[in-house]
């Protein structure tokens, strides 16, 4: 406990406390102040003048200290001199162009795989194959944007959505437009108050989940077109809560609580004829989709899930069994002989499987 020996010097600790805690940087701040990142137009943030005229000055700095991305322009530099002066000896240059590859090595370079023809490239690369992945976005508790990290060494990733082998969420719906409270976010607004309606969701609910669908939902979410992603042009989207189909957002947020930006395996093992990618979604801790049908909500996908090995299906068909006579999530308001009435067999897309 502090001892003062007058009310000035309380006073004058008060206001360093105060200091103390209002020198805390932003993290865009921190962002910008590094060279990790430029700053969007005025008029496209939300941000006071002060705020933004303070965040213009460190941007300034960082490019005149060569920070982050910009320090490139300095390896440019360098190499082209060196260049100059060694025009006579080629085996010079081609050492001073190695070093240049190394030195920008920490930028990478994404591509976005969007066009069919595109995913059908990507697919025929990596089908079965186990790549690293860093999840980008949580589209729906079972629809994945992941970034491709094949190589560490090579600074090339691909950024794909990915559909989860084995069960299917509700999908949350997304409606054209926005205000400018919106959180934007690559082409789409994430509604952050998703859960302010959610009052009858227990966390007991998050420890067991699903697997056949009843069709109750949304008859359109096992034909969810991955090709409008929303991220073509400056279209801007915004989730809808209350048009989306009951247990949606909380499959989604269930995800995001578990995957979004973290590192995972991802092996293609599938594409329909749309082009949509189909993958098995591996963290350290165990699949997505085998949590997800334990905690009841997501269905189990038959011919997704035929694509997995025998001792894998029998485990999700054990967690759907478990999630529907525990009635959590999707199941809770579903009586024994409706769930008994629900087909074993959903119809099954044409698909391509590659052997």
């Amino acid at each position: 406990m502090a001892t003062f020996t007058s009310m000035q010097d309380a006073r004058l600790k008060k206001e360093e406390t105060l200091d103390n805690q209002s020198s805390k940087e932003s993290l865009t701040h921190l962002l910008v102040s590094n060279g990790f990142a430029d700053l969007l137009p005025k008029d496209k943030t939300q941000l006071s003048a002060v705020e933004y005229d303070r965040l213009a000055k460190a941007l300034e700095t960082a490019k005149k200290k060569k920070l982050g991305k910009f320090a490139v322009e300095v390896v440019n530099d360098a190499a082209s001199k060196k260049k100059t002066k060694n025009t006579n000896h080629n085996n010079n240059n081609n050492n001073n162009y190695n070093n240049v590859n190394k030195t920008e090595s920490h930028v990478r370079i994404l591509k976005w795989i969007r066009k069919p023809e595109e995913k059908k490239d990507l697919f025929e690369k990596w089908h079965n194959k186990e790549v690293t992945a860093i999840v980008d976005q949580v589209w729906s508790g079972s629809t994945l944007h992941v970034e491709l990290v094949p190589n560490e060494k090579e600074w090339t990733h691909w950024l794909v959505p990915i559909r989860v082998v084995g069960c299917v969420t509700p999908q949350v719906r997304k409606l054209k437009g926005g205000s400018e409270n919106d959180h934007y976010t690559n082409g789409y607004d994430h509604d952050d108050n998703s859960n302010d309606n959610d009052n009858d969701n227990d966390n007991d609910n998050y420890n067991h989940y699903d697997d056949n669908d009843d069709g109750d939902d949304d008859d359109n979410y096992n034909h969810y077109d991955d090709n409008d992603d929303g991220n073509d042009g400056n279209q801007r989207y915004r989730y809808n809560k209350s048009h989306s189909p009951k247990w949606s957002y909380e499959a989604k947020e269930y995800t995001e609580g578990r995957l979004l930006s973290q590192r995972v395996k991802v092996k293609l093992v599938a594409s329909d004829l749309q082009h949509n990618l189909y993958g098995i979604v591996q963290h350290p801790k165990g699949q997505i989709a085998l949590s997800l049908l334990r905690s009841g909500l997501a269905y189990f996908e038959p011919w997704t899930a035929a694509l997995l090995s025998e001792h894998e299906q029998k485990q999700m068909k054990k967690a759907l069994h478990d999630a529907q006579s525990k009635r959590v999530c999707l199941w809770r308001d579903i009586t024994s002989s409706a769930i008994a009435a629900i087909p074993q067999q959903q119809q099954q897309q044409d698909f391509v499987v590659g052997v």
